[in-house]
């Protein structure tokens, strides 16, 4: 059960950071 809960915290954290990759991207493209 441990497991699965710090499975899952650890890929929410990887999926916001993809997604503040994503952001800057898009903010330098509209630079």
């Amino acid at each position: 059960m441990v497991y699965y809960v710090f499975t899952y915290l650890y890929a929410m954290l990887f999926m916001c950071q993809r997604g503040g990759e994503k952001v800057k991207i898009k903010k330098n493209q509209k630079k």
